[in-house]
């Protein structure tokens, strides 16, 4: 059964990649869409299951994907997503960067909502959570020490904050962001079980030619 044979009620599920050529072939074609890109974010020289690799500092897929939404929805189109997001802290200032990114991606005509999803409402240093992500790759010896800490100190910088955000994004004339709390409170989840999701990935990596060992 294909799309033009769907009858009222049902759902055709669609296994493809979301690429250029997707993009290309399905210009202005969707009310709506959900973005849920990998986030694990990946030390050089480890290689990890496809569905989790984003890159060193869990944004590759995000950049990716993001730049093709704005092709593929219709005019009256909007976006659901959550995102593993970096937040620059500048004070009490946070700014995080993937909405800054969504708003470039629409080219600044464009309404944002967005919250923060764990439970504890506060972010984690992104050298913390690579720390505690590592250190069992480190004890066993598949990556080395020294070659995890440059990974942290690179992709680290001095104010970088991970923050687990869902956004809503819909086209408009001009832009606003707006951060809401949610009203029936925020889902059970915690970094730490965030950590333990990542080290499940992590137990199932193995390292390439390029490891740094």
């Amino acid at each position: 059964m294909g799309p033009a044979e769907l009858r009222p009620g049902t759902i055709y599920f669609d296994v493809c990649e979301f690429g250029p050529t997707f993009a290309e072939e399905h210009q202005s074609s969707f009310d709506v869409a959900f973005l849920n890109p990998p986030y694990n974010p990946t030390c050089p020289g480890l290689v990890v299951a496809l569905h989790a690799d984003a890159g060193p500092d869990a944004q590759d897929k995000f950049h990716r994907q993001v730049a093709l939404l704005p092709s593929v929805l219709t005019p009256s189109g909007h976006c659901v997503g959550n995102q593993m997001a970096l937040v620059e802290h500048m004070g009490n200032q946070a700014i995080v960067r993937n909405i800054d990114e969504l708003r470039e991606v629409f080219g600044g005509q464009c309404d944002i909502r967005y919250t923060r999803m764990m439970q504890e409402g506060h972010d984690i240093s992104v050298a913390d959570f690579l720390r505690e992500q590592y250190a069992p790759i480190v004890q066993r010896g598949l990556l080395s020490a020294a070659s995890v800490d440059t990974y942290i100190r690179q992709t680290s910088g001095e104010h970088l904050f991970f923050a687990m955000i869902y956004y809503e994004v819909s086209r408009s004339t001009s832009y606003t962001a707006e951060y809401f709390e949610p009203a029936s409170g925020r889902p059970e989840s915690t970094w730490a079980e965030r950590l333990w999701i990542h080290h499940c990935i992590l137990n199932t990596a193995s390292t390439s030619k390029t490891d740094g060992k």
